[in-house]
């Protein structure tokens, strides 16, 4: 512990000060949720560049190219003469249609959390969300000027990637009043095809060339609802904040014995497509990775940390643990893999690849309120000591660095 302080007081001034910096920056209005409009995203791609290129890095990108069903107008929702805030109250379905109507009560029917669960368990689905989207699939199409209400605790934006001709809401469960007279739903969206770059970096090992680590971090996020933006503050400006500090900090120094790559991947939010780009093409080999970790919401908690496919990497899941251990990170869960982050394409590679995450916290997820402000950045610094301090002593462990 007294170890940990003075390493945070002497190195991490600067380290916090930057991350903040880049946080702030990333969760702005001026990268308005990171998303394929308003510039957004190609915003943060620039300012990624350009800070690696302060560093005298090589710089390389990779286009990732998908089509989404984007909002192109405020969307709005009245029931019974009461409007909805958009974000907060409702979504629209991201895989919903335009749409300009008043429903009547007869036009409309209501899934609750009740009945998606049902659904989930009698369809063997995995997830709500799964659900929603196979019931607006299976109508579309269908020319009945139905509506689909989905009511739910929360309203959580989702990835965008199709777009079917049945009008769907996610309101929250609150809002949806025991009676409905009308409901007003506007929604205007297109169907549109999008590019946008993976960026790459790289350090080149002073004594090991051939033995790398990956660094991963996705850059993107939801975008915007018309003027209401999603500022992705931790998922996952904190991650790319991480990252940078990382490559700020071996770019200073002297050359670590390996070669590092950092990774900032587009498009994790649309089905992690800008990771399976660079897993089935990357720019540089694969052969040679000996360990990929990937950062995604780590920005948020006080109750310790997650390991996606850690059970997969069981001497780096010792090695953190220790590390944490030694450090009062807090307890270190080891979980199975999942496709809910970007190690996951190269797991499918039969790489050693895992996703670390911070739990606990109030941050909310995929929502309006996921600002810079309310983020705990001592645990952001702990990342940043905890993955420097993971790497330092993989160096040192012979059996660690052999592939396997």
């Amino acid at each position: 512990m007294v170890v940990l302080l003075l390493m945070s007081v002497l190195l991490f001034a600067d380290v916090a000060e930057q991350l903040k910096k880049d946080i702030t920056y990333l969760s702005s209005e001026a990268c308005f949720g990171r998303g394929y409009m308003n510039k957004g995203l190609k915003r943060a791609e620039q300012y990624i560049i350009k800070e690696l290129r302060e560093l005298d890095l090589e710089v390389k990108t990779q286009a990732v190219r998908m089509q989404m069903n984007v909002p192109v107008a405020k969307s709005y929702c009245v029931i019974n003469g009461d409007t909805l805030r958009a974000g907060y109250d409702f979504i629209p379905h991201p895989h919903s249609g335009s749409v300009n109507t008043r429903f009547y009560p007869e036009d409309i029917d209501i899934y609750d959390a009740d009945l998606l669960e049902h659904l989930k368990d009698s369809l063997e689905l995995s997830s709500i969300a799964q659900v929603r989207r196979f019931l607006i699939k299976q109508a579309s199409g269908k020319k009945d000027g139905r509506l689909y209400v989905f009511a739910q605790e929360e309203v959580l934006q989702s990835r965008q990637d199709k777009r079917f001709s049945r009008a769907a809401l996610q309101i929250r469960s609150e809002c949806v009043p025991d009676s409905i007279g009308t409901l007003d739903y506007f929604h205007r969206t297109q169907y549109k095809r999008f590019k946008s770059n993976n960026v790459i970096a790289r350090i080149e090992g002073s004594s090991e060339k051939d033995s790398v680590i990956m660094l991963a971090a996705h850059y993107d996020h939801m975008g915007a609802l018309g003027d209401i933006y999603y500022p992705g503050a931790n998922d996952n400006a904190s991650g790319v904040a991480v990252l940078l500090a990382l490559a700020r900090h071996y770019a200073e120094s002297p050359p670590p014995p390996y070669t590092l790559v950092f990774c900032f991947f587009t498009a994790e939010e649309q089905g992690l497509l800008g990771s399976f780009k660079y897993a089935y093409n990357p720019r540089y080999p694969l052969e040679n990775v000996a360990t990929l970790v990937n950062l995604d919401m780590v920005g948020s908690g006080g109750k310790g940390f997650g390991m996606v496919n850690g059970t997969a990497c069981p001497k780096e899941a010792d090695l953190l643990r220790e590390i944490a251990e030694e450090h009062a990170l807090g307890e270190l869960r080891i979980r199975d893999n999942n496709p809910n982050s970007d190690h996951y394409p190269f797991t499918q590679l039969d790489m050693k690849a895992f996703f670390l995450y911070s739990s606990g916290g109030e941050q909310p997820y995929h929502h309006p309120d996921d600002v810079a402000e309310t983020l705990d950045w001592e645990v952001l610094e702990q990342v940043v000591l905890w993955v420097r301090e993971f790497i330092a002593r993989r160096a040192l462990s012979a059996e660690l660095l052999v592939t396997e």
